[in-house]
């Protein structure tokens, strides 16, 4: 309600008239728990959206036609599907684990039980930040990679909440400077607002290596890589020596 700058009863109100327009086939208000429950079996959008719209009212980003006129958006390539990414983001809300078929590069198709807590975007994909049943662990998942999904009547056990995701929780600094082999630094200083030629950044280190690779950050230790193409370097990366983020950010061609 605060969200769109409603009172209760405007909101009562536009649910009703909701469930009336869809015949009750999506959703349906539950006198016992006193909430307005889906019905996955029969849940068809009565709304028709795009994956892109759709993924901006998840992000809460407002979605004004008119600004296409004023800066091109690059197109996303790899959308996770509405169908299958709605109980993944309804696990969230309701703190609830879900099942669901992922695709992996390495062991193909498998089925999974997640405890999603929480979505993160690194300017490119949407992840999803789940304990995994199956690995006893948390892990960072593409939803554009789940296959099917279904939301379960079950809730975080001891070890599986937000608050057990150290890696989450945990804030790193990253000391960012320009890649030491670009001539006039003083270009990638000014660009990215720099103070003494360096820019202090901190992330969930959970997100740390998306960050990194999205913004081509160079994390080799001797800044090896093509200035051309790297622009920046993580000045501290010794701090981070054997983490699993450097795993994903650029180290090595």
């Amino acid at each position: 309600m605060d969200t769109f700058g409603i009172k209760e009863a405007s909101a009562t109100r536009d649910l009703n008239q909701y469930i009336e327009l869809t015949n009750e086939k999506n959703s349906f208000f539950d006198k016992k728990s006193k909430k307005h429950v889906i019905r996955d079996e029969t849940f068809s959008p009565h709304f028709e959206l795009t994956d892109i719209d759709a993924l901006c009212w998840l992000k809460a980003e407002k979605v004004d036609k008119s600004e296409q006129y004023y800066t091109y958006r690059c197109q996303r390539i790899n959308l996770p599907s509405q169908r299958e990414f709605a109980p993944i983001t309804r696990a969230i809300t309701q703190k609830s684990k879900v099942e669901i078929e992922y695709l992996s590069v390495d062991n193909g198709i498998s089925k999974r039980i997640i405890t999603p807590h929480s979505l993160f975007d690194d300017g490119l994909k949407i992840y999803i930040r789940a304990f995994d049943s199956n690995r006893k662990k948390f892990l960072n998942f593409s939803p554009s990679r789940v296959v099917s999904s279904k939301l379960l009547d079950s809730k975080p056990g001891v070890g599986e909440k937000i608050e057990d995701d150290e890696k989450w929780n945990l804030f790193i600094e990253l000391d960012i400077v320009p890649h030491p082999a670009i001539k006039v630094k003083e270009t990638i200083e000014y660009e990215y607002k720099m103070i003494r030629g360096m820019l202090k950044i901190k992330v969930r280190e959970a997100t740390a290596g998306f960050f990194l690779r999205s913004w081509n950050v160079d994390c080799s230790p001797g800044a090896t890589l093509s200035p051309k193409v790297y622009h920046l370097h993580l000045n501290n990366v010794k701090n981070f020596d054997g983490s699993e983020m450097l795993f994903i950010a650029p180290t090595s061609w």
